[in-house]
């Protein structure tokens, strides 16, 4: 993915299965580069049992405070109102530059696609977390969409786009596990969404914020005229808070290229007991 190293629409989280690259961009236009390595590799395998990770070891603890503002205990807390049932969606593919002036008019997004609301306390800091590769146009689009949904939802957010490397099989079930993991390392979150790149609300009252269920944010898509896409389908946009994404020890590592770690993800809630429920609001595949 070639872009500007001064970007500030989101984080950049490089990936491969030997280590993980994360670029924190920041006003010194410094990059701070971390490096993990990951011990644990699953092949999809029908006779190989996956092994339960403990939570130390999906935890990367830094001993630094969070690379983010702190909230001001001060401040009020924030109000949504005039929220749209339905908006427009924006389809054009803006150079980065072009993209990165348009989000930031309003001076409120800081390196890394880290936002604050101004004068008002979030009730929560959310984590959306983008498993990449290759769908530059995609990506665009969608953040120029997401970052104003969750704007105008008042939310306090940073966006991590977790990328891996070209020449080796997509896994989307572990770099969304790294995603959390990178996140995690960088500040506390209440809320992690797991967001496709390809799919973009249509509805600004489709609240990235989460409670005590598991949410699935994309259950009515327009290219299936807004038809649930099949029984228990569980996959596209979710948000979890931190307890229930450790209590299923997170997606399965052993789904290579597309698809099977959704319904996976659904079936590990289920055998946990873990609540869950879908908003019954639109969205658009791009």
């Amino acid at each position: 993915m070639s872009m500007h190293r001064e970007l500030v629409c989101f984080l950049v989280v490089e990936v491969t299965f030997v280590s993980i690259l994360v670029y924190v961009y920041l006003t010194s236009n410094q990059i701070v580069n971390h490096n993990t390595w990951i011990h644990k590799q699953g092949h999809f395998n029908l006779s190989v049992k996956e092994e339960n990770i403990s939570p130390n070891e999906l935890r990367r603890e830094t001993g630094r405070p969070c690379v983010f503002p702190e909230r001001s205990p001060s401040l009020v807390p924030c109000q949504q109102n005039n929220l749209s049932e339905k908006r427009r969606i924006l389809k054009e593919s803006l150079p980065w530059l072009d993209l990165e002036t348009t989000l930031n008019a309003s001076m409120t997004l800081l390196p890394g696609g880290y936002h604050q609301p101004l004068g008002c306390a979030s009730p929560q800091r959310l984590a959306i977390i983008i498993p990449y590769r290759d769908r530059e146009v995609n990506l665009k689009i969608l953040l120029n969409n997401l970052h104003r949904v969750l704007q105008k939802q008042q939310a306090e957010y940073a966006i991590f786009v977790v990328e891996q490397e070209n020449g080796t099989p997509f896994n989307r079930g572990l770099i969304k596990n790294i995603g959390y993991v990178e996140a995690k390392a960088l500040c506390h979150f209440d809320c992690f969404t797991f967001q496709d790149v390809d799919l973009v609300p249509e509805s600004e009252r489709n609240t990235y914020w989460c409670g005590a269920r598991a949410l699935h944010h994309s259950q009515r898509l327009d290219i299936l005229k807004y038809r649930i896409f099949y029984k228990n389908h569980f996959g596209g946009v979710i948000t979890f808070n931190e307890t229930l994404f450790s209590t299923v020890n997170g997606y399965s590592n052993l789904y290579f290229t597309w698809g099977g770690e959704d319904d996976d993800l659904f079936h590990r809630l289920l055998e946990k007991k873990c609540p869950m429920n879908s908003a019954n609001i639109l969205v658009t595949l791009l």
